[in-house]
């Protein structure tokens, strides 16, 4: 979206960005060329074992990171990042892809409502924005998926699915909420935390942002598989075959 300031007053708080990462030689430069020079934030990469240039493209623009040893799933990738902003005080958690879906030139979009309105999660959209190259299937499949996400939750969104995220570190110290269980390493984490922080009565926003997929690959998603692992805490949950906490 053109004409988003990029530097917004943080306001004291201490703002952690988080690029998730898994072989994305072909688009994680660009991605980090984005980032300006000046910037009141910190980033932090998030390579899960990435078997291509990945990281070596992270370490020759001098990004700080952290690379796991093994591939561990995206969930737990994004739990090493709040791990690590748990760890150095930080207020505010925000992630997002390092495929080049989202731009980081957006950061102010997801962090705004965070430190000017208090709110404690932020959701982005890009039916809210903008979107270009997704497969209509997929299209038809994140609107009814959010709908019914929806229902259950009794919280209005029309893309939850979107992994652009900001988020209140103090949310994860939350008893009420787990996100450190073993069944929460892969595409399950984020159902579950959005879930939970839907239903504990967390102050949620949902803001437009610009997705765009690549022409070539436009996910690391699994057909069947991953869209169930996407779906399933929530049955795990209402049925009580998996524990709240």
């Amino acid at each position: 979206m053109e004409g988003v300031d990029f530097i917004i007053k943080a306001k004291g708080k201490k703002i952690l960005v988080t690029v998730v990462t898994y072989n994305h030689e072909d688009y994680i430069k660009k991605v980090l060329e984005k980032f300006p020079n000046k910037r009141n934030y910190d980033v932090l990469i998030l390579d899960d074992c990435s078997t291509d240039n990945t990281w070596k493209i992270v370490k020759e623009c001098n990004f700080k990171g952290i690379r796991n040893k093994v591939n561990i799933g995206v969930g737990s990738n994004i739990k090493n990042g709040i791990k690590y902003a748990i760890r150095n005080n930080y207020d505010v958690f925000v992630c997002l892809a390092g495929n080049g879906k989202d731009d980081p030139k957006e950061i102010p979009l997801i962090i705004k409502p965070i430190i000017n309105e208090n709110y404690d999660f932020v959701q982005s959209s890009r039916f809210l924005g903008q979107y270009k190259n997704i497969p209509y299937f997929r299209i038809f499949a994140v609107k009814a998926y959010s709908k019914f996400f929806s229902i259950i939750t009794k919280q209005n969104f029309s893309d939850v699915l979107s992994g652009f995220r900001a988020y209140k570190v103090n949310i994860f110290k939350d008893k009420r909420i787990n996100i450190w269980k073993d069944w929460l390493n892969g595409y399950e984490f984020e159902t579950y935390l959005v879930y939970k922080l839907s239903t504990l009565n967390y102050k949620i926003k949902e803001v437009g942002v610009t997705r765009i997929y690549p022409k070539n690959k436009y996910s690391h998603i699994r057909p069947i598989i991953d869209w169930w692992n996407i779906i399933k805490p929530i049955f795990y949950l209402k049925l009580g075959i998996k524990k709240w906490k």
